[in-house]
């Protein structure tokens, strides 16, 4: 019925997902370790340039979230006439 073909189709859907998830997770935690992006991509799948688009995106969320915390302590400071951050 058409009902259990888009059921079919949406849990394909997850499952392929989930598999991607999975991989970028890996890769993370691979990036992590300083492990050669060749070695990452081969095992993965992932293209040399989405490990280093998930690389700069890691660095930025880690800078985001340590500057919220600093921010969160009172020891966040921006010199509002060079607009450098003090983190």
């Amino acid at each position: 019925s058409r009902e259990e073909k888009l059921i079919e189709t949406n849990l394909k859907t997850a499952k392929e997902e989930g598999k991607i998830e999975e991989k970028l997770e890996i890769a993370k935690n691979l990036l992590k370790h300083n492990v050669a992006m060749e070695i990452i991509s081969s095992s993965t799948g992932l293209s040399i340039l989405e490990l280093e688009e998930l690389k700069k995106n890691n660095k930025l969320l880690f800078k985001r979230r340590r500057i919220l915390m600093r921010s969160k302590l009172g020891l966040y400071k921006k010199n509002y006439y060079t607009n450098e951050e003090n983190v």
